[in-house]
Formats: structure tokens, C-alpha cells, sequence
């Protein structure tokens, strides 16, 4: 885990925003490609029921 590394400061608030930061990295592309995923989902159930 390399995050771990990146958020050692010594205050609570320096890590919490570290750690929000390194959250936000990861989710907002997994938030993507899961949009992207239900959009493909709804697109392939909407051409079946014709």
C-alpha cells in the first residue's frame, strides 16, 4: 500500500485529507467506469425488450 507511506504527518487533520485525497483518486474513476457499465447494461436491456 503506497498511500500508507504519503500519509505519516503527525497531525490527525494532515492524514484525514491525505487519506480523503487518495480515496477520491480511486473512486471518482471507479464511479466512471461503473456509470459507464450500468449505462451499457440499460442500453442492452432496453434493445432485447425491443
Amino acid at each position: 500500500n503506497g498511500f500508507t507511506v504519503l500519509c505519516i504527518p503527525p497531525l490527525s487533520r494532515a492524514a484525514e485529507h491525505c487519506m480523503e485525497s487518495a480515496r477520491e483518486r480511486v473512486e471518482r474513476p471507479a464511479g466512471k467506469l461503473k456509470s459507464i457499465l450500468v449505462l451499457r447494461l440499460n442500453m442492452a436491456a432496453s434493445q432485447h425488450r425491443g
